[in-house]
């Protein structure tokens, strides 16, 4: 079972069946999947979600999906993710957060956590990320939690931004 994580504002907890309901709204949210994809309706969220959790939360103990919650209110605000990137041996931090949290700081708060967990817990070398040309948000995201653009790669059928942070490199960046 994946480890429950803490940031100032948020826990990240595994992700569970009963998330499911958050997933719909989240996954059915337009602005939400414009850099993704078309949205999904429950059939397709239940189909895309269950193997993950069951894959991640039961099968593998390092990598997977966790949900975000508010600390203050424990309020369902997205995911974050630490997981094998498109098929390879990279690890890749993501997040997916409802609308109304995002510009907040979140996907920059939960993505530190989980590169820190990486560095320190799973003695990884490199952390890495995604992003798609034209989602500035998700871009600052990155280089704020401290990874840096490499330039362009082909992931997930698409041309994307490729974003690495080497563990020197967090080395020198941890106190944050």
């Amino acid at each position: 079972m994946l480890p429950t994580l803490h940031t100032d504002r948020l826990l990240l907890r595994p992700l569970q069946m009963r998330d499911l309901k958050h997933l719909y709204r989240l996954d059915g949210d337009p602005a939400v999947m414009r850099y993704i994809g078309d949205t999904r309706s429950p059939a397709q969220v239940r189909l895309r979600y269950i193997p993950l959790i069951e894959q991640y939360n039961y099968k593998v103990d390092d990598y997977g999906v966790w949900a975000a919650q508010l600390t203050e209110n424990q309020r369902f605000i997205g995911w974050f993710c630490f997981k094998p990137l498109d098929d390879t041996s990279l690890i890749e931090v993501g997040y997916r957060l409802l609308p109304e949290y995002w510009r907040r700081g979140y996907a920059t708060e939960g993505a530190r956590r989980l590169v820190r967990y990486g560095f320190e817990e799973q003695q990884l070398d490199r952390v890495v990320g995604v992003t798609r040309h034209d989602n500035i948000g998700s871009q600052k995201a990155l280089q704020n939690a401290g990874l840096q653009l490499k330039g362009e790669r082909w992931f997930y059928e698409q041309t994307v931004w490729y974003y690495e942070l080497l563990r020197d490199e967090y080395e020198q960046l941890h106190n944050w």
